[in-house]
């Protein structure tokens, strides 16, 4: 899968049994991740790539795609505004934004992400191939939470960890261990007061851009994302710095400013936007890539 896209969409599918039932429940949790895609620039490219995403479907199973335009299911939820276009021209006024193409086992979709848009149809691509996933650990959750789901494992898992990005800022990104998957410590949701210390002091990895990090997690457990914004996670438990300013996480409820600062950019890929109320939304100042060893 790749973007060529100047915008940042993101894309999902849904369960397309009853169609128009569908579309008013979508915004009510039905859709899950497929993956969110940066942009065309030089930096973006070279941060972005080949996505890769793997999903689980039945033999039986048939699904529509919907791609959000520069927003996401998450702020829709709290009124944000956004295009939201799908594969079925019946769901868009009959309007296309879709080309899809078949070349041999290879399906191809091609959309354009603006309503009224230019009708290039080269803003996004998608390749989809239904083909013998290989075996990527902790992806489980992620069509719906950016966690690496470790629970049905035992024993030790090491996992490597390569921090790439293009912001000014000094920031730190990480992973913590939760106890579900919608990422409670303790009884304490996110958003709670103290939540920013609990997560913080359950770090077991930190680093900066451009570092390359090895560590051990056992089985079992359930990794939660989080980015500290031109500080580090000694400054805010120290609180020398605005946790509310600094931290955050991969829920737009549980975030300070209410506003999305986490993208699934492909299986156990996580884009961050660093800046106060998302941004310019590009979600390419931190990127972290886990490969968990089998």
């Amino acid at each position: 899968m790749s973007s060529l896209s100047t915008s940042i969409p993101n894309y999902y599918y849904f369960n397309a049994d009853s169609f128009l039932r569908e579309v008013s429940e979508l915004l009510l949790g039905r859709a899950k991740v497929v993956f969110s895609a940066l942009g065309d620039s030089s930096v973006d490219l070279r941060l972005d790539g080949q996505i890769d995403r793997y999903l689980q479907l039945g033999a039986n199973d048939r699904f529509g795609l919907i791609l959000v335009a520069n927003s996401s299911i998450d702020e829709l939820k709290r009124g944000a505004n956004a295009d939201v276009l799908f594969s079925f021209p019946a769901a868009n006024n009959n309007n296309p934004y879709t080309r899809i193409s078949q070349q041999g086992t290879i399906q191809r979709v091609a959309w354009e992400d603006t309503r009224g848009g230019d009708g290039d149809f080269n803003d996004l691509g998608v390749e989809i191939l239904i083909e013998q996933a290989p075996n990527i650990i902790g992806t489980e959750q992620q069509g719906s939470n950016e966690v690496i789901d470790l629970r049905s494992f035992t024993g030790k898992k090491t996992c490597d960890i390569q921090i790439t990005g293009d912001a000014y800022y000094s920031n730190t990104v990480g992973l913590y261990i939760v106890d579900d998957v919608d990422g409670k410590i303790n009884g304490l949701s996110i958003g709670d007061a103290g939540y920013v210390a609990a997560a913080l002091n359950r770090a077991i990895v930190s680093g900066k851009k451009g570092d390359s990090l090895l560590v051990q997690v056992d089985g079992g457990t359930i990794l939660n994302s989080f980015v500290v914004a031109n500080s580090s996670v000694a400054s805010v438990l120290a609180k020398t710095t605005s946790t509310d300013a600094v931290f955050f996480g991969n829920t737009v409820v549980g975030n300070a400013d209410k506003a999305d600062h986490v993208s699934l950019l492909g299986d156990n890929k996580f884009g961050f936007e660093d800046l106060w109320g998302g941004g310019d939304r590009d979600f390419n100042d931190v990127v972290l890539q886990i490969a968990v060893r089998p």
